[in-house]
């Protein structure tokens, strides 16, 4: 920020100072983890190992991968159908929805550890705890967003963004929803072992997203972009809610797992 702020605002200033930061970044997790690496012992079967890393890293990858195409879909679309202006307008409610987001990743990041270990009771039961605690404090930024949309969007993109607004506003039911889908995927991942259970969800929110998009854009325009983006976030997260309760005893309204352990769970 400080380069861009003081340097140069130029295009290739922003994206290098970008690239940049993210290279800072690696080298410097790269060098906090060296305290954490050992020797294998000697009896370790490398290439078993090896192999059941690649399996999980690839099924995380196409999990993550499918992820980003769920958020990107509506994008993506409306480039295609409607053009770079009308993208410019969907982009600013993309963008805060997104900001949103932020409250309940920070607060799922500490809790992995937990959603993560050996005791599976204990996993679903802090999962559901952030997913409530994700529910609370999104909503309640959701409806700040929703009071404030219409002064602040036109204050901070200017007049040409003024229906960014609504479009935030539309977004707002499905990012509340989807703001619990990190609990969740965390879960699958970790406590199941499964990285590729979050894939189905994001294939699922990503069609749905992109069946009623292309339906209702042309006739409704910007705004049925937004609805549909809205309606594919709820979807996906009622499904993994669903699988959630399945896999771990839970009900919705229960606060422990009756499950001992994962060793039970079939997919």
């Amino acid at each position: 920020v400080p380069i861009i702020l003081f340097v140069d605002r130029s295009l290739s200033v922003v994206l290098t100072a970008w690239a940049g930061s993210y290279v800072v970044a690696a080298g410097f997790i790269t060098i906090a983890l060296k305290r954490y690496m050992a020797p294998f012992p000697r009896d370790t079967d490398s290439r078993a190992l090896a192999k059941e890393q690649v399996v999980f890293g690839s099924q995380a990858g196409l999990s993550t991968m499918l992820q980003y195409l769920d958020f990107r879909t509506g994008v993506f679309l409306v480039m295609f159908m409607l053009g770079s202006a009308a993208l410019g307008i969907y982009s600013v409610g993309i963008a805060i929805g997104e900001f949103i987001w932020q409250l309940s990743s920070a607060m799922i990041n500490p809790s992995l550890m937990a959603i993560g270990g050996n005791d599976f009771a204990r996993a679903a039961e802090v999962t559901a705890k952030c997913m409530r605690h994700s529910l609370v404090l999104v909503f309640l930024a959701a409806v700040c967003v929703a009071l404030l949309a219409r002064e602040v969007v036109p204050l901070i993109y200017g007049p040409a963004f003024s229906y960014g607004a609504i479009i935030t506003i539309a977004l707002l039911p499905g990012i509340v929803a989807y703001s619990m889908m990190p609990a969740l995927a965390a879960f699958f991942s970790q406590q199941l072992g499964r990285p590729r259970v979050p894939s189905y969800f994001s294939a699922l929110s990503a069609v749905v997203c992109a069946v009623i998009t292309a339906l209702t854009l042309p006739r409704y325009g910007l705004i049925a972009a937004a609805i549909a983006t809205s309606v594919s976030y709820s979807a996906a997260f009622i499904a993994a809610a669903i699988y959630f309760t399945k896999v771990s005893g839970m009900s919705a309204g229960d606060r422990k797992s009756t499950r001992l352990n994962s060793s039970h769970i079939t997919i």
